[in-house]
């Protein structure tokens, strides 16, 4: 995970979220905003969402983790 900036890193390289859509929310992107190097391509999220879509992803972890929690809460 890193954070985005039109400033060019030490190889003269802007990481920037312009142009790309918030993997969350959909919408548009400025910098700052987290980038996150995925094995089928890159991910981008608005700093706000961020945390929103983690909660989401540790609660589906959990639910598969542990099935047999869900079960006796659906009861």
């Amino acid at each position: 995970m890193s954070i985005t900036s039109p400033v060019p890193d030490e190889q003269g390289i802007a990481h920037t979220a312009v142009g790309h859509s918030c993997f969350f929310c959909g919408d548009s992107l400025t910098d700052p905003a987290l980038h996150w190097a995925g094995a089928t391509g890159d991910v981008f999220f608005h700093v706000k969402c961020w945390p929103r879509w983690n909660a989401r992803m540790w609660r589906d972890f959990h639910e598969v983790d542990n099935p047999s929690y869900y079960e006796r809460r659906l009861r």
